[in-house]
């Protein structure tokens, strides 16, 4: 299954792109298992304090289950002043 995922902040900054697109091969795939994933591949990602992840518009816990038709966006922390 191919998932979509919008980028946002820094982590737009830093893979040079607005979204990607994710080959996931497990049926009950996580929140948590793709954050886990995306650690091991960007590893960048791992010095982030925190990731929020949205699905369809609404924050999703890590227990989340991704469909196929899910929009989800990656939202690291912001800092401003």
């Amino acid at each position: 299954m191919k998932i979509s995922i919008l980028l946002f902040g820094i982590l737009r900054e830093q893979l040079s792109t607005s979204s990607l697109e994710w080959q996931i091969a497990q049926e009950h795939y996580t929140v948590a298992d793709l954050l886990n994933e995306l650690k091991t591949t960007y590893p960048m990602m791992g010095a982030l304090k925190s990731v929020a992840v949205a699905i369809n518009g609404e924050y999703a816990l890590p227990d989340y289950i991704i469909r196929p038709t899910d929009e989800i966006a990656l939202i690291p922390p912001v800092s401003g002043g």
